[in-house]
């Protein structure tokens, strides 16, 4: 009697689905239908992204192969021709995000370093750690960026440029930038604060050649009176 009832109930259940799928047929293969246009539609704009990245890589690439192709054998006029058409060209890639972003600013900042203008490069490697910061090149880039800016004798923007590679994402040379950093808030004649960040590496990296060099750095700060003792 229990098995009746229950196959009873099952065909009930059944009948009812049948029935609901009988009267909303239309609004279920409308919702099918969509479902499988919507997905259609995701699939080509990322084919289309992905086949458009390929391509910008893949000019961006060229323009490398052309600026430093055979570039030793160059006199410097004719190397200089070459630096200006590299820039150019890349100007429209530049802007891009992702990858071709990154490897657009990094080759124009490093054209730009090339040719010693030392504030454009570190605009260019800061704008290439900004199209992906994310990525494991947004460390160097920062770090190359500070590097640059110093050189331009611009030490506020290299301080702030050397702590964003500290904190970058997949960057071995984390400590270093720090290091860096502390350095030249030396040269800002901020005291207490560079020995806050030699302090932080002595202790994070206890062993490392970094830690030591910061523990020096906090004997002669002492030495010196620029830091309580």
């Amino acid at each position: 009697m229990a098995d009746n009832a229950f196959n009873r109930k099952d065909e009930d259940s059944s009948k009812k689905i049948e029935s609901f799928i009988s009267k909303n047929r239309t609004v279920i293969l409308t919702v099918a239908v969509l479902l499988i246009a919507a997905a259609a539609v995701v699939m080509s704009v990322f084919l289309i992204r992905n086949s458009k990245k390929n391509k910008n890589l893949a000019e961006i690439d060229a323009i490398e192969f052309a600026y430093a192709a055979k570039s030793n054998d160059l006199t410097e006029d004719e190397q200089a021709v070459r630096a200006e058409d590299a820039l150019k060209a890349l100007e429209e890639y530049t802007a891009l995000s992702g990858v071709a972003g990154v490897r657009a600013n990094l080759l124009t900042a490093s054209i730009y370093n090339s040719k010693k203008e030392y504030e454009k490069a570190s605009s260019f490697y800061e704008a290439a750690a900004l199209a992906d910061e994310k990525a494991y090149t947004a460390g160097i880039s920062y770090f190359n960026a500070a590097s640059a800016a110093e050189e331009s004798g611009n030490s506020k923007k290299a301080l702030e440029l050397y702590k964003k590679a500290a904190d970058a994402p997949f960057f071995p040379a984390s400590v270093h930038a720090s290091f860096s950093a502390a350095r030249v808030e030396e040269s800002l004649e901020a005291y207490e604060e560079a020995a806050a960040i030699y302090q932080n590496i002595v202790d994070e990296y206890t062993d490392s050649t970094w830690a030591k060099l910061s523990q020096s750095r906090l004997i002669a700060l002492k030495a010196e009176g620029k830091i309580q003792q």
